[in-house]
């Protein structure tokens, strides 16, 4: 699948009436079955970058990126027989919460929830769970699998190099530059 490709494939079925419950917020989400899946299926829980983004991994707000990189990975793992569970960030898209609220080990929190969720459902394999994190999602997605030994494998994409929190320092820094802001005026 191309980055941005709707999921229209006919191997893949898209169920969009999903939620996860979190004491303080509601994670709107979007489960992707496999079409021809003779049982449960193995699934994919996929775990957003740093700054507020959707289920597809697309930043909000006037100059955000909107590549729907996960939606991809979604509908290539759907046509693997892969299914996938993708949220919206607390805050955004159609979930609840305060996002600007949120650290990581909230996200660490959510992540596990969402997990939990895959889990009681009965179209995927609770024993054949595994994450995927993109960026900052790399952590949590490392985090989540090191406190559960269920986890049966984690794939981390352009996880971070150097300490987390150097990175979000930096990037912090550079978005208020490029907002014309300095730290003190934040």
């Amino acid at each position: 699948a191309r980055l941005g490709r709707d999921l229209d494939e006919p191997e893949v079925e898209l169920r969009r009436a999903r939620a996860v419950d979190r004491p303080d917020a509601r994670l709107a989400c979007a489960l992707v079955l496999p079409a021809a899946a003779a049982g449960p299926a193995p699934v994919a829980v996929l775990l957003t970058g740093s700054g507020a983004q959707d289920r597809d991994s697309d930043s909000i707000g006037p100059g955000g990126i909107k590549l729907g990189l996960l939606r991809a990975v979604a509908s290539a793992l759907g046509q693997a027989g892969v299914a996938t569970l993708r949220c919206d960030d607390r805050g955004v898209g159609d979930s609840t919460g305060d996002f600007g609220a949120a650290t990581v080990d909230t996200f660490i929190d959510d992540a596990r929830a969402m997990v939990a969720a895959v889990r009681a459902d009965p179209r995927v394999d609770p024993a054949r769970v595994s994450l995927v994190g993109h960026s900052e999602g790399a952590v949590v997605a490392a985090a989540v699998a090191a406190r559960d030994p269920r986890v049966v494998a984690v794939a981390l994409l352009a996880g971070p190099g150097r300490p987390v929190e150097q990175v979000l320092l930096e990037q912090v820094a550079l978005t208020l530059a490029r907002a014309g802001l300095t730290a003190a005026e934040a």
